[in-house]
């Protein structure tokens, strides 16, 4: 038996808004979609993304991001423009010394440097300077775009990114990691508002911190962070849950697992039958569908593990 050996079928706008017309009733499968009608459905189709990200539960969309704590500093924002904060931020370190205003930098490995990546360098005087990778040659080097502002020894750390990460919608978890001791990851509390309010010195008291508290807003989510940081070298690593990819255009292919595919196009069905006054009868079993699909993709892109619920004051020696 012939089989294709291919695990990659995806979808676009096009077909999505398409295919969903028709099991509408609203199109029939030899007509063209009228530009208005797209567009009309392109934004149900984006809304219906937004709307997702309310369920909760994407596992695929659950990553590791990384914020580069600052000292002294205890607001941060996440997100596009804010603080440096990325899914992947790469670090290794200078072999040899720099001066003040050098550019040229040895380093022990530059394998996951690219031009115009952000680049900090950290200084002698323990601040960090920020730039961007000018060229990379050879396997343990690399050029800045500025030179630096004061001298840097062998030893110290070069941290790279190439861009910061969409803000996050939840923080799970997270942890801290210190300069000198990258395999001592501390957890943090995550608190609510109300227990910030509460805490003393909250620009005053540094050290490492250990309680954070996370709100999103529109376009970006602000973290705050408790005691504030006593260097700039300090690591937040958390579990976040990142937003989904919008489509701007129906030739976009949707960013998600193949198992989400029937729920969304299902979605649509329902959401396009309804505004354009498909049959009631017709609308309402549009609506089971797209519940029904939607509750099994959220049932299976959950992680397996499992609650142990014990019993106040159980005796686990009986």
């Amino acid at each position: 038996m012939a089989t294709s050996g291919s695990f990659n079928y995806s979808i676009n706008g096009t077909l999505i808004i398409k295919n969903a017309l028709i099991d509408a009733g609203i199109l029939r499968d030899d007509q063209t979609v009228e530009s208005d009608m797209e567009t009309f459905a392109l934004y149900r189709l984006n809304l219906l993304l937004k709307s997702l990200q309310s369920v909760g539960l994407h596992l695929w969309r659950t990553k590791d991001t990384t914020l580069l704590l600052e000292s002294g500093k205890s607001d941060y924002t996440l997100g596009e423009g804010g603080d440096r904060y990325a899914e992947t931020i790469h670090e290794t370190t200078l072999t040899s010394g720099v001066s003040s205003g050098g550019q040229n930098l040895t380093i022990e490995s530059n394998a996951n440097m690219n031009l115009n990546d952000v680049i900090g360098i950290e200084l002698d005087d323990g601040t960090v300077d920020w730039t961007t990778i000018d060229a990379v040659s050879t396997s343990t080097l690399a050029t800045v775009a500025s030179g630096l502002s004061s001298a840097a020894s062998s030893g110290n750390k070069v941290y790279s990114y190439t861009s910061v990460a969409p803000q996050p919608l939840k923080i799970h978890e997270g942890y801290v990691v210190q300069k000198d001791s990258p395999n001592n990851q501390t957890p943090v509390n995550i608190i609510s508002n109300n227990e910030y309010m509460y805490l003393n010195n909250k620009t005053t008291s540094s050290g490492y911190p250990n309680q954070i508290q996370f709100r999103p807003e529109i376009s970006t989510s602000e973290l705050r962070v408790w005691p504030v940081p006593d260097n700039n070298t300090t690591k937040l690593v958390m579990t976040v849950e990142l937003p989904l990819e919008d489509i701007d255009a129906v030739a976009d292919d949707l960013a998600m697992p193949s198992y989400w595919f029937e729920a969304i196009h299902t979605a649509m069905v329902y959401q396009l039958g309804k505004s354009y006054a498909a049959p009631r009868d017709s609308v309402r079993m549009f609506k089971k569908d797209a519940e029904e699909a939607k509750e099994e993709a959220k049932a299976f892109g959950v992680e397996n593990t499992y609650i142990q619920i014990v019993p106040e004051g159980y005796n686990y020696n009986v």
